[in-house]
């Protein structure tokens, strides 16, 4: 029998409690994500986490903060990536979304899935401020292509349209309703051509 100590050795406590939401998320989905499911995948006792976070909405919450983080320096990298290229910076912002989300399964639900208002996540100020961020890449680089061809249209408005597409598309895709035959690289064309 291992200790309870064998899969967690030292170091950061709090973001290996977090790693592993994310990894129970992705392997068997949100609802196996427990406090007591955490601390055992963390080799911890199953007070240890509380001592990081107040409850599984906490741990959630913080989860999907982590999550919005990374999902944000892949946006910027998309677009950033785009106009190196000089390419139209709202197709790198489309093929870094659809890429992550689909790359990415445990963290997408942990950020966009129901739980997040049946939690009250998305009222938590840092819930708030990193999906935020994610959100002002995304319009700023729409209004970027708005401005590129002289467009009229809001940004804000188009945003809704373009996060509907391509939140429309990771979700299909994950959930294999568009068959096994969509590929990731399949699924950020197909964002790219609409």
């Amino acid at each position: 029998m291992t200790s309870p100590r064998s899969s967690y050795h030292h170091g950061d406590l709090r973001s290996s409690l977090l790693r592993a939401a994310i990894d129970i998320a992705r392997e068997k989905g949100l609802d196996a994500v427990t406090m007591r499911s955490v601390a055992k995948r963390t080799g911890v006792s199953e007070a240890a986490p509380y001592h990081h976070f107040s409850n599984k909405a906490d741990l959630l919450a913080n989860a999907a903060v982590l999550a919005f983080t990374d999902f944000g320096a892949a946006l910027e990298q998309g677009v950033k990536a785009s106009r190196t290229a000089d390419q139209e910076p709202l197709l790198g912002l489309v093929a870094a979304y659809v890429g992550w989300g689909l790359g990415h399964p445990g963290e997408y639900r942990l950020m966009f899935g129901r739980h997040v208002v049946d939690l009250a996540i998305d009222t938590r100020e840092d819930a708030q401020a990193a999906g935020g961020a994610s959100i002002r890449i995304a319009i700023e680089t729409i209004r970027d292509s708005l401005t590129r061809r002289n467009s009229p249209a809001a940004a804000e408005e188009a945003f809704i349209l373009v996060r509907a597409l391509v939140h429309g598309i990771v979700s299909l895709v994950q959930d294999n309703e568009l068959g096994p035959d969509m590929t990731t690289v399949r699924a950020i064309n197909l964002a790219q051509q609409a």
